[in-house]
Parts: C-alpha cells; structure tokens; sequence
C-alpha cells in the first residue's frame, strides 16, 4: 500500500503534459497602457490596463500636445470599452520606451478614429516604427476603418527584441501638417518557439529573429470567438466569424475530451476550445481531388506570409469512424500530405507562402485522399505578413482623401495692421466676385466638360483600366441617390426583388440619363457579399447581353447599384399575369437567343466560368430595343471549367437544378438547367409553379414531362401562340427544352449549344413564315405527335461529344432517349466555343 502511495505521485506527474491546460504561459512582460488617461486602470480582458501619465514609460509632453487627461472621444457614451474613451495624440512625434526583456514580443496598437477636440478625424495621418521596422506609413485609421465597417480597429505584430539591456522603443511621427493619436498599447511576451525559430535551430527555420510579422488572420473554424482572457496567456483574440470558408462543410465540437499536448506542440500554442472544434467535409466529400475543404484569405500583394494550421483529430459520434488523411495545398501547388489519426493529440504545421505575383488571396485547399473512409479537418488557422527588410506597410485603402488640413498663418503685431486688415478685405470682396463668377461659368459649362472627360475616358483604354474596376463603375454619393429618385418617390418604384426594391431614378449631371437603382432591403437574405459580387463581376464584364452596370452607392448600411434602365420591363411582364400584349413567336425566340449569347459569355468569354445561379424570367430585362440583358449577378459563382463547385444552395426553387439541389455541386450546366425551364415559360406562357392549376399541373416541369410523354403538345402551348408556330421549329424547340431541363447535368446541353439551337429554330420559323406568306396557310393546330416520334428510334445511350439527352430521371418516368445528332449540325462551331482548361487544383 505504501507502494502504491509513493507511485501515485510519480504517474500524475508524467500524465500532466498531456491531459490539460491547466498551466497556461505567463508572459514576463505583460504592459497593457490605457493611452492618455491619469494615473487609475481599467480592468479588460481579465487584466488591468494603467493610464500611461502614471508610467515611467508615457512620453514627455511634445510642444504641441493637449491635456491628455481631457482628450475624449465623441464616441464616448457610443462605445462601451474604456479603452477607447481616451486617446494620446500630438502634432509632434512622440515614443513610448518599454523596459522589457529579451525575446519575442506582441504589440498591439488600438485605434478609435474620430474628432478629437480641435483635432479633425481627417487630419490623423502619421508612421508608427519599433526599432529598424515601419510598422504602419502615412496610416488614416479613419479610412481603415471605414473600409472594415468596425468603429475601432487594433493591429497586431510580433518583433524580436535583443540586447542586455533591451528597450522597446514605439514612435509616433505625424505626416506633415497632421497629427498621430493611440488609444491603446500592448508588449506582451511570448514563448521563444511560438512563432519565432532562431537560425541555431534547425536547418531551415521559416520565422528568423530579423523578421517582424503583423497578424492577418487568426481563426478558430469550429468554435466561437475566444476572447483575450480565454486564450492560453498571450491575450490573443481567435476570431469565431470565418467569412472565408468557400466550401460546404460541417462543424464537429467535442469540449468534454482532454487535449493531449506535447513537446512539439506545448499547451501555450492555442487554447484547448480551438482544439475541441474542427471543420471536416464529412458526407459532403466526393471523391476527388477538386472537393475541397476549402478557405480564401484576403491579404496584401508583395509580401510573404506565415501559414500555420493548426488540427487535431476529434471523436465525434457522426464521423468517428473517419480517417484524416489529405492532401494541402496552398494558391494552387501542393506542399504537404497529412495523416491526423492521433486523438486528442495536436499537431501545427507552418508553411512560407510569398505573394510576389500580384496576388491577394491565399487558397489554402485540404483535399481528401481518394477513399470512402478518409476526410480533411482543420480546427484553427493563423496568417501573419512578413517584414519586407525593415517594412510591414501597405498604403491605406483606397477611399475618399482627407481633405487638405487648414494652415493657419500667424500674423505678428504692427503698426500696419489696420492697412493689411484693409487690403485683405478688399481682396477678400474681390476673391468672393471672383468665385460667383467662376460659379455660373463654372454650371454652364460642366456638360461640355463632362462630354470630353467622357471621350477621353474611352480613348484611353489601357492594361490599367482592365485591372482596375473602379475606373470602370462610377461611386455615387447617398445625396446624389436622393436626388435622382426624389428622395426615393413611391411613385418611381419600378419593381422589387430578392435584393430589395428597384427606383427609377435621373441623373441630372449626366445629361439628365433615366437609370434603375437598386436598393439593398437590410431583411432581405441577399446581403453585403452579394453587392459585393456583382460590382466586382459587371464592373468587369461588358457584353450586349448583359445589363449594364453604371455604378454603385456605399454608405453606411444603405448599399444601392446603379443601371441603365431598361425601358420594356421584364421577360415575365410580357409573358403572363400583365397588361402588357403577348409577344409574338418570333419576338420571344429572339429574347431566348439573347439570353442564351449573355449565359454563354458568362460560361466561356472569360477565363473562369462565372455561374449565374439565378437564371428566370424576372432576371431577363428588356431594352428599349427588345434586346435581352441578364441581369443580378448577386449569387453568382466563379467555376472551374465543366467542373463541380461544392456551394450552399442558391437561386429560386421553381428553376433550381435537381442535381445541384441533391449534391450541393453546381456547375455551367445548372444555368442550362434553369434556362430550360425559361424556354418552357416562354413557350407555354404561365409561370413555373402554380398552386391554383391544380396537383398535376401545379409544376412546369412535371407537367410538361408528362405532356410530351402522352404526345398532347398542344395542351402546353400558350394559347396566344396556337397556329403560328410550324411544326419543325416546335420539334426542334421542345427537343432543346427537353433536353436542358434532364435530372441528370451531363445529359443537358452547354449553353453554347442552346445559342446556336436556338438561332437555328429561329431559322426554321422565319423560313416557315415566308412559306406560309405565299401559301397563305396557317400552322395546323390539331393533334400532335409525341415527343418520341420526333426524335427517331431508341438509341444506345452515349455522350460521344455531342448531346445525348435521356428524358428519364427522379421525377419523369418516360424512357425515350432524345437523338444523339441533334445538335449534328451545330457540333463543330459548338466545339470549337467550348473550354478544355485543366481545373485548379
């Protein structure tokens, strides 16, 4: 028994290392400096933050300075952290020296941009440097905050600092005529082996002690946000909000299981949470090396980054049964395999990733090895930038300048003072004649100048204009919007959809031009990602079938594009269920083939394929000339070439693809799909779901399949179109729509294909009027053949280049294959339009 007693000890000792983090790292330095306040602290993230007039380190009252005790934030009732209700600033530089000591250490900088007294939001620009390295040049916080929508932002770096007697020196410096300001300072220390690896350790050590890194990203994907008090002692905050995951996954959360820490990954490298949470691909995994678990990381261009991952394989009662064997890859080359099969036990790998080629995204891909029983899991990521020699800067983002700071002259007393008081208020009153003047030339002739601002514009197409959209879609003010809707009239209301309502508006400066505005509604499930998507893809694409987008308007929650009104409307307003007269045949197959030419430069005129998503009648505008323009742009997804996407579902049930529907894959065939129930609203001239047709005929679709099964072609047909329509051009037609709406994607036609189907049913009608002009014969209008008789005997089913379509699927139970030569006449330009790009891996 005393034997026992003695060993208990003994074991308990050996388990410690690797059953908890009860133990977390204490930093030897831990200075959190509440800038600008007297001589109290404030408690946050579980520590307590001292006012730096009662440090020794606080800098010395610059000539310029104000009372820092009495600097506040207009924000101060707004916003509830301490932190931010005070701030240290100066027209001067000025240097905090923290006594520390050796070693890798956090900086943490926090910023509340705002007006501070007689100090103007716009004129806070200045350079923060430590040591050898430019941390931030000519920073606006202002801009930097406007264009992360936060009011306070906070900038996080690591340097190594040396010596005997080490001071870490943190120097504020204005730009020219105006003034720095800080509101929050952190020196934290760190673990020698956290992310730094000294030259004498190991061959090729990735973070060298010469290196300053600034953190980009720090995620915890499984989890919520941890919070700098709950992080393993180094106050780092793991984000909970991961935007940046591109692909369908699950999150598996086990807190109740001990992590198991070991000497290559010590219990101080993440908190246990991050490691009890993970994202795997689970049942949504196929089994190729293109279904990814997939993240895309914004960062700036010229720099390299330290990518580490962190895993750590997890029991979890779905997937328990699971191997983590996969393949990284990181911006497209594969760089590392791992096999997370240790429970419990974490792992990190640090990867050195550059960005010299203009890039400024880091595609981090785990992709599973292929077999049934493997998947990818990542708990937790971490990017940081590295110094460029002594450099981490990059220029503010790009936003309205601040205007030119006021320079106030000084004016010494003299004799002569009432002689120049004199002298400048006459040059005053000349100075104000002046401007009136300069005024009413100045609105007389601002269409003239604008006209050959215009014409240069165009005459001045370079690589440049390409690259940059911006120069491409004009930004609009929120008071210009007010002006060219009547401070958004009920009246000019137009329309409304998924994004929100639609305005007419007019836009007087630019000669009076009729636009529609869209206006983001805040309930609307379409959001900020989606104004994002389509500014950055119409600002880029220009095509006669494409609606054109002017600009767009940003201001605070209120985000609006801006287009050329199309004068007719909507396909669908000339369809059913309107005042508008019906179409004609001919008119209606013109606006198909239109929208077909728009869909296939989406899905080939670029250099990735760009799916639509959201192909229906409602998306189709008519010009004033009744040209077709697809439109909304908002759930659009970039492709990779005839290769599934993996995506959370989008678009509108009534056209939604089956397949896409069931495997959460979409590709260019899910338009297609989409577009074939377009061609069968346009033909029978109703809209797709209907709950007052009844059950049989509630869905299109369904309905429609039946109909060509039994041969009563005629019981689809828009009645406004019986009699002129000749029959080859509604077999060919009802073989085309057939035949895009199939369940299965690989039987469906490109959108290439239906282009030149199309043209070619045109010709066909266009030859049938002429005859039946010299006939005088109207169309038969009695019974129909069956689909079946159209199409020729029963084939082998094959795709061998061209189409081969099956009329069968989940929920059409005819059997009839539609002919494999259908397109015979189309296939050779149809080839030559599609796309054999290898996909990215």
């Amino acid at each position: 028994m005393k034997i026992l007693t003695l060993l208990f000890p003994i074991f308990f000792f050996f388990l410690l290392p690797f059953t908890s983090q009860t133990s977390y790292y204490v930093p030897t330095d831990d200075l959190a400096v509440d800038c600008g306040i007297a001589a109290f602290r404030i408690a946050r993230d579980g520590r307590n933050w001292t006012g730096d007039d009662a440090t020794h380190f606080s800098p010395s009252d610059p000539p310029n300075a104000v009372d820092k005790s009495t600097v506040r934030s207009n924000f101060a009732n707004a916003v509830n952290d301490l932190l931010f209700k005070n701030a240290r600033l100066s027209h001067s530089p000025f240097t905090y020296s923290f006594p520390v000591t050796a070693g890798p250490k956090f900086i943490r900088l926090h910023f509340l941009p705002d007006a501070y007294g007689e100090f103007p939001e716009s004129d806070a620009l200045f350079t923060v440097q430590i040591a050898q390295f430019t941390l931030l040049k000519d920073f606006n916080a202002a801009l930097v905050a406007d264009s992360l929508h936060r009011n306070t932002i906070s900038r996080e770096f690591c340097i190594h600092v040396a010596g005997e007697t080490p001071i870490l020196n943190i120097t504020f410096t204005p730009s020219p005529n105006s003034y720095a300001f800080i509101n929050g300072i952190e020196v934290v220390s760190m673990p020698e082996s956290l992310y730094y690896s000294p030259a004498n350790q190991g061959p090729t050590p990735i973070i060298r002690n010469n290196i300053a890194l600034e953190l980009y990203h720090r995620l915890n994907l499984g989890g919520d946000k941890v919070p700098p008090s709950e992080d393993s002692g180094m106050y780092r905050t793991w984000d909970g909000n991961n935007p940046y995951v591109s692909s369908l996954v699950f999150k598996i959360e086990n807190y109740s299981v001990p992590i198991n820490y070991t000497t290559s990954t010590p219990n101080f490298t993440a908190t246990d949470s991050v490691y009890q949470s993970a994202l795997i691909l689970g049942n949504n995994k196929t089994f190729n090396s293109l279904n990814n678990l997939s993240m895309d990381l914004p960062v700036d261009a010229g720099f390299n980054y330290l990518v580490r991952l962190h895993f750590c394989q997890i029991h979890y009662n779905l997937f328990r049964e699971e191997q983590r064997r996969f393949t990284v890859f990181i911006n497209g080359r594969k760089i590392d395999a791992l096999d997370i099969n240790s429970v419990n036990f974490p792992i990190h790998k640090d990867y050195n990733v550059p960005m010299a080629d203009g890039r400024t995204n880091i595609l981090v891909d785990l992709s599973p090895l292929p077999s049934e029983s493997f998947d990818a899991i990542l708990n937790a990521i971490e990017v940081f930038k590295q110094s460029n020699g002594t450099n981490l800067a990059v220029p503010n983002p790009v936003g309205p300048a601040p205007p030119p700071p006021e320079v106030k002259p000084v004016v010494k007393k003299s004799n002569s003072t009432v002689i120049i008081a004199v002298v400048c208020g006459v040059v005053g009153f000349a100075i104000l004649f002046s401007l009136v003047g300069f005024v009413i030339i100045r609105k007389q002739s601002k269409k003239k100048s604008r006209k050959k601002k215009k014409k240069k514009k165009k005459m001045k197409k370079t690589t440049e204009d390409i690259l940059l959209p911006e120069r491409r879609c004009r930004i609009f003010t929120f008071e210009e919007i007010l002006d060219a809707t009547d401070n958004f009239n009920p009246e000019g209301k137009i329309g409304i959809g998924g994004f929100g309502a639609v305005y007419k508006g007019i836009l007087e400066e630019e000669e009076d031009l009729t636009v529609a505005i869209k206006r983001l509604n805040p309930e609307s499930q379409q959001g900020a990602q989606e104004f994002k998507t389509e500014i950055e893809l119409l600002s880029e694409l220009r095509h006669a079938n494409l609606v054109p987008l002017i600009g767009y308007c940003l201001d605070g929650k209120e985000m609006l594009l801006i287009y050329e009104l199309m004068q007719n409307g909507t396909f669908k307003d000339h369809l059913y269920d309107t005042q508008n007269p019906p179409l004609p045949w001919k008119k209606r197959l013109l606006i198909c083939h239109g929208a077909a030419r728009g869909l296939n430069y989406l899905h080939t005129g670029v250099d990735r394929p760009i799916i639509h998503r959201d192909v229906k009648t409602t998306n189709i505008l008519l010009d004033e000339n009744w040209v077709a323009r697809v439109s909304d742009f908002g759930m659009s997804k970039l492709g990779q070439s005839n290769t599934a996407v993996i995506t959370a579902v989008k678009g509108t049930f009534a056209y939604l693809d089956p397949e896409y529907h069931r495997r959460l894959k979409v590709t260019e065939k899910s338009d297609v799909y989409s577009f074939g129930v377009v061609l069968f609203e346009v033909l029978c001239g109703r809209e797709p779901l209907d709950p007052l047709a009844g059950e049989e005929k509630f869905k299109l679709t369904l309905w429609v399949k039946k109909c060509l099964e039994k041969g009563s072609v005629y019981e689809i047909i828009d009645p406004n179109l019986k009699g002129k329509i000749s029959q080859d051009c509604l077999k060919q037609y009802l073989e085309l729509a057939a035949a895009c709406i199939n369940d299965q994607s690989k039987h469906r036609p490109t959108m290439a294909m239906v282009e030149e189907k199309l043209m070619f049913i045109l010709q066909l009608q266009e030859e049938a009027d002429e005859d039946r002009a010299d006939d005088e014969l109207s169309y038969p209008e009695g019974p129909f053949s069956p689909i079946r008789s159209m199409v020729g005997p029963v084939r082998s089913e094959s795709y061998k280049g061209h189409l081969a379509t099956v009329l069968s699927g989940s929920d059409f139970t005819a059997s009839t294959l539609m002919s494999e030569d259908m397109f015979s006449e189309q296939s050779t330009s149809s080839a030559s339009l599609s796309r054999n790009q290898p996909a990215n891996a």
